[in-house]
């Protein structure tokens, strides 16, 4: 089959048309995923100013944490003082009530890492990372393939971190991801 020029450039129009509409539909899903965004990250700024019981509170920025990144599991852990483990204060996830006040020895780990660094950290292939702490799969079954961590600065000190593991879609964590769970982090170390 020959096709004229006409009939070619007809077919161009409409894949063009075709294209502006995909990416007008790309930027609009975009837009509303940074639209839910901020308003959970307002939402948890409110419950902030506006209740005295941290421990909801904590969970509560987890849980939309956990969720406006779309992972499976998550947890927020705090450095002890007098031991500098770190203890698991709010878990969610499949695993979460067998985490739940468990402790890591002083550095161990990614978290370990971010609270030494006071620097976050993205690992997108967990077998990749020399400084997994794998001891945590182990003992619950959990398997953890890719994670963000984030430290909790109060005055230029780590008091503990926030982590998401396992994107459900599969992607990778980037820089976007990273900035909005340090906006999370930070609502927490207020609290």
């Amino acid at each position: 089959v020959v096709y004229t020029n006409e009939q070619r450039s007809l077919l161009e129009s409409i894949a063009d048309q075709a294209a502006g509409a995909i990416v007008k539909t790309r930027l609009i899903q975009e837009a509303e995923r940074r639209a839910r965004q901020f308003s959970t990250l307002n939402e948890m700024a409110r419950k902030l100013s506006s209740t005295l019981e941290h421990e909801p509170l904590l969970q509560s920025i987890l849980d939309s944490a956990v969720d406006i990144l779309n992972c499976t599991a998550g947890s927020l852990l705090m450095v002890d003082e007098a031991t500098d483990e770190m203890i698991f204060r709010v878990t969610v996830g499949p695993v979460a009530e067998e985490l739940l006040n468990k402790r890591l020895p002083p550095g161990a780990g990614m978290v370990g890492k971010a609270v030494h660094t006071q620097q976050p950290i993205i690992v997108n292939n967990i077998k990749t990372a020399q400084e997994w702490f794998s001891e945590t799969d182990e003992q619950t079954g959990f398997t953890t393939t890719g994670l963000l961590v984030v430290p909790m600065l109060v005055k230029d000190k780590v008091i503990g971190v926030l982590e998401v593991l396992n994107k459900q879609d599969g992607t990778p964590f980037n820089n976007d991801d990273q900035e909005l769970l340090q906006a999370f982090a930070a609502q927490a170390a207020i609290a």
